[in-house]
Formats: C-alpha cells, sequence, structure tokens
C-alpha cells in the first residue's frame, strides 16, 4: 500500500530582500518540493532520496489585512481573501475553479508565480499576511501551506 504524501509549500517571494515601497503589484512566488513540513525527507532511504509523484496540485493565494482575524466590521468574515479578486477565503478548504491555480508536479521541485493588484488606494500602508495553499489533487485532506508576513510601505 502506497502512502500519499503531501508536497511541501515555501514561499520564496515576497522574502526579507523584496522592496515593497510604492509597489502597485507584488510577484508572490512559491515552491513545491517533496519533503515534509519540516524540510526534511519522508525517509532517510538513500533509494528515495529524490524520490516524488507526477500529480497536479491546486493552489489558493491569500492574503489577510488584519493579521488573519476575522474583521466583519470591513467586509472580512474570515480574516482572508483571494488574491484575485478580493473576495473572502476561508482557510483549509480548497477554492472553486475560479480561484484556485492548477500546476502539474512533474519533479522533485516545482516553481509558481502569480502577481498581485496592491494599488495603494486599496492597500495602504501597513503588514499583510500572504498565504500559499496547496492541495493534492483528488485527496480532500491532502493539503500543505506556507505564510509570509510583508510591510507595505506607502
Amino acid at each position: 500500500m502506497h502512502v500519499r504524501q503531501v508536497p511541501r509549500v515555501v514561499i520564496t517571494d515576497p522574502n526579507p530582500d523584496t522592496d515593497l515601497k510604492q509597489k502597485n503589484s507584488i510577484t508572490i512566488a512559491w515552491d513545491t518540493t517533496w519533503k515534509r513540513w519540516d524540510g526534511r525527507t519522508y525517509t532517510v532511504d538513500p533509494a528515495f532520496a529524490t524520490w516524488f509523484e507526477t500529480l497536479t496540485m491546486k493552489y489558493a493565494v491569500l492574503y489577510s489585512p488584519s493579521n488573519g482575524n476575522p474583521d466583519p466590521k470591513n467586509a472580512n468574515p474570515t480574516g482572508w481573501f483571494y488574491i484575485s479578486d478580493n473576495t473572502p477565503a476561508t482557510l483549509g478548504v480548497k477554492p472553486n475553479a475560479a480561484h484556485w491555480i492548477s500546476q502539474a508536479i512533474a519533479g522533485a521541485t516545482t516553481s509558481n508565480s502569480v502577481t498581485w493588484s496592491t494599488p495603494p488606494a486599496t492597500f495602504p500602508q501597513g503588514s499583510y499576511l500572504i498565504r500559499v495553499e496547496g492541495y493534492r489533487e483528488g485527496w480532500a485532506l491532502h493539503y500543505s501551506f506556507h505564510q509570509y508576513r510583508a510591510f507595505f510601505q506607502r
């Protein structure tokens, strides 16, 4: 019997070296690797050191202007929004087709990115949590995520 593994998702951009001053858009980039949540391999057996599966992942890219806390008075019932259209998002729930990014995974590491429109009138100065959730196609509870706190300077 084969145990289905969950690949690790790690946001690579923005990062501490990214200039976020007066940006009208930001690239959000991430890597998907066949590692555990802690960055280690799933097994110590050297025969599987470069192991990977070929599959399709569905990604949701989210942000929170409220540190992940619900803020109903500002139309933020869950604390999170999809970057694609600023509609409310629920953590840990695979999005519908309008909000996911589909990608075939066919190697030990796969990279992906999207551009997030961040005009100053909509996104004032402050901290924003950015989160990428990766859902393994066909396995409802198999997902991983990574989040990063970015400070927009205006």
